[in-house]
């Protein structure tokens, strides 16, 4: 109860939200792919027109995107923590929401203005190979965005001699997706 609680009060200060104009950021739609069979899911990958690099994030951390109507939408970044060129976000289309502006507006070339990542749940890891115990995440749908960037942290830690087995469901193997790697 507590954690809820010092959340919701982070999430009250005023500089938790990010405020129009402040800390944003224009950039290009560089890569648009579909990721779901259906394609429900679509990933667009953002990158600023002069290459320069963007600020760094943490795994859990998200953006808020301002949509062509103007409205704003918050969405994970599950892509390369190292690749400070290029924030990647996936987004699942939900008819009547900003997801659907998303899907049905936004194309490769499209400009748009993002804001300087926020993290109300990083990831918490440390230790050595002595003291790291292993991590298990549990996540479904597209709610494994957040997920991915902490994943990839986790599996880079030292091992403890314990095997880390990954579980993918039915549904992410039919979409092509591989044991080996989430590509999303």
């Amino acid at each position: 109860m507590r954690v809820w609680l010092r959340l919701l009060r982070w999430l009250a200060q005023p500089g938790s939200q990010t405020a129009p104009g402040a800390h944003r950021h224009q950039v290009r739609v560089v890569r648009r792919t579909a990721v779901a069979v259906d394609g429900s899911v679509v990933a667009f990958e953002f990158e600023r027109p002069d290459g320069s690099p963007l600020p760094s994030w943490q795994p859990g951390a998200h953006i808020d995107v301002t949509l062509p109507s103007g409205r704003y939408r918050q969405y994970s970044l599950c892509g390369d923590l190292a690749d400070r060129t290029r924030y990647r976000i996936a987004v699942r289309r939900i008819e009547g929401g900003g997801s659907a502006e998303l899907h049905d507006e936004v194309a490769e070339g499209t400009m748009l203005t993002v804001g300087t990542p926020r993290n109300a749940f990083p990831l918490a890891v440390g230790g050595g190979a002595a003291t790291a115990r292993p991590v298990r995440f549990i996540a479904g749908g597209i709610g494994i965005t957040p997920i991915l960037p902490s994943v990839t942290v986790a599996a880079c830690r030292p091992r403890t001699g314990r095997a880390s087995c990954p579980v993918w469901s039915a549904r992410m193997m039919a979409g092509g997706l591989s044991n080996s790697r989430v590509v999303m």
